[in-house]
């Protein structure tokens, strides 16, 4: 192996290791103290108590998905000599179900938190949709 793949795959392991903390804290810690499942309204109250904490939690998803499209790259780039189009099939399938899909997931865990701290974005609910979050005290 000479200098430049060398340099690429410990690359390619430092971003995996940076994905696994990151999305590691973000679904493994935060998401998983703050939700409580089967009860909407302790989520939501856990939420709009920790809102910055649910805000880290989407920092690092986010910055697990940017380092993943570098781990796709490299990855493409080091497995390229063996097999250009399976090498190219397997990185467009990685950006395909990490980076895209998963960010555009994000946009319920912010939006979530968006329907929790503005009033005005509660009023086009109705009362059955808002009886799980009456604990709250915001209906």
């Amino acid at each position: 192996m000479d200098n430049p793949l060398k340099q690429k795959a410990r690359l390619a392991g430092i971003l995996y290791l940076v994905i696994i903390i990151c999305a590691g804290f973000s679904e493994g810690y935060i998401r998983q103290s703050l939700i409580v499942p089967g009860d909407a309204g302790a989520s939501a109250a856990n939420i709009q108590e920790s809102a910055l904490l649910w805000r880290f939690g989407l920092a690092g998803d986010l910055i697990a998905f940017m380092c993943d499209v570098g781990v796709s790259i490299l990855l493409y780039q080091l497995l390229k000599p063996v097999s250009h189009t399976l090498s190219l099939i397997a990185a467009s399938f990685r950006l395909i179900a990490h980076p895209a899909i998963g960010s555009l997931n994000l946009l319920n865990h912010y939006l979530a938190l968006n329907v929790l701290q503005h009033p005005g974005y509660r009023e086009v609910f109705g009362p059955e949709q808002l009886a799980p979050c009456e604990t709250l005290g915001n209906t």
